[in-house]
């Protein structure tokens, strides 16, 4: 999805709802820091999610979400996914998708 206006109506949706975001990555590793950097950026705006900066270990942080039961979970990670340096993507899973 690089139309970022698109990615914003899709946060949007999320308002009034608990969400708990994580962000993954590597500061060391150039453009795998995206998940630290954004984590700092929507740190300092003071947003109403639940924010984790999992750094390289995301697998720890799974029984905490667990225990917050948020109704929504945003992951933001460096992927290569065949698209453009900069191309953000916004994908929706059910968990009952992602367990199966």
């Amino acid at each position: 999805m690089g139309n970022y206006q698109e990615i914003f109506e899709q946060l949007d949706k999320l308002r009034g709802s608990s969400v708990i975001i994580v962000c993954v990555g590597n500061i060391l590793k150039g453009d795998d820091a995206v998940g630290p950097l954004v984590c700092e950026q929507l740190h300092r705006l003071k947003i109403s999610a639940h924010l984790i900066d999992a750094g390289t270990v995301p697998e720890n942080y799974i029984q905490p979400i667990i225990k917050k039961a948020p109704q929504n979970l945003l992951l933001v990670d460096a992927i290569d996914f065949g698209a453009a340096q900069l191309t953000c993507d916004f994908n929706s899973y059910t968990l009952a998708a992602l367990i199966s």
